[in-house]
C-alpha cells in the first residue's frame, strides 16, 4: 500500500515537473504579446524576442481597446531592415451571425472597432532568407484619422537562451528609436509587406 502510494506521489510530482518545464518553454520562431490600445499610444506587457535561424515566424498579439478609442488603425512591422510578412486576424468570425458587434479587418486594417472590444491578430514572418543577425523591429499601430500611434510593440531576433525559458525571453529591449510612418487613409489592396515606405 505505501509502495503503491509513493509510486502516485512520484509519477504526480514527474508529472507537475514536465508541466512546468514544458508551459515555460517558448519555441524560438514563436512570440506572444498582450496589449493595450489607447488614445495615449497603448502598451504592451512585454517585447517579442524570437531566435534566429528559423524557417518561419509566428507573433501572436491579444488586445483591449482602452475607452475612449474607437474607430480603426493600420497594422505595420517596421525595423532596422525590410521582412516579409503577412497579418491574419480571429475575427471576424466566418460566417458572421449578427448577433454580436465584431470589428472589420482587411488585409493590415482594423476598422469599426469600440471601447473594450477585444482582438486577436497573427503575424506570419517567413523570410526569403533566414536571419542570422540580430535586428530590432516594432510592430506598429496607427490610427486611420490621426495617423498617430496607438501601440507600439517591440520585436527583435535575438540569440536566445538555451532552452528558450519564457523568463529568459523577457530580457529588457534595447531602445531602438525608429521613423514612425503615417499610414494612408484609404483602404489599399492586397497584403501589405515589408515597410510601407516601400509601398
Amino acid at each position: 500500500m505505501k509502495r503503491k502510494l509513493l509510486t502516485i506521489i512520484i509519477t504526480v510530482a514527474v508529472t507537475l515537473a514536465i508541466c512546468t518545464v514544458a508551459a515555460m518553454y517558448t519555441p524560438p520562431g514563436f512570440g506572444h504579446s498582450v496589449s493595450m490600445l489607447s488614445n495615449e499610444g497603448g502598451m504592451a506587457t512585454h517585447p517579442v524576442l524570437l531566435g534566429l535561424n528559423q524557417d518561419n515566424y509566428v507573433i501572436l498579439v491579444t488586445g483591449t481597446v482602452i475607452p475612449l478609442y474607437r474607430g480603426g488603425f493600420r497594422i505595420v512591422l517596421e525595423g532596422e531592415n525590410k521582412i516579409d510578412y503577412k497579418i491574419l486576424s480571429r475575427y471576424p468570425p466566418e460566417p458572421e451571425m449578427g448577433y454580436h458587434h465584431f470589428h472589420q479587418f482587411t488585409n493590415d486594417t482594423i476598422r469599426d472597432i469600440l471601447p473594450l472590444e477585444k482582438f486577436a491578430l497573427i503575424v506570419s514572418i517567413r523570410p526569403k532568407e533566414r536571419i542570422s543577425q540580430s535586428s530590432h523591429h516594432k510592430l506598429n499601430f496607427y490610427d486611420l484619422e490621426s495617423g498617430k500611434p496607438v501601440l507600439s510593440i517591440p520585436v527583435s531576433f535575438t540569440e536566445l537562451d538555451n532552452f528558450n525559458i519564457s523568463k529568459a525571453v523577457r530580457r529588457p529591449y534595447p531602445e531602438h528609436h525608429g521613423t514612425h510612418t503615417a499610414p494612408p487613409g484609404a483602404r489599399t489592396a492586397g497584403t501589405e509587406t515589408g515597410n510601407p515606405s516601400c509601398h
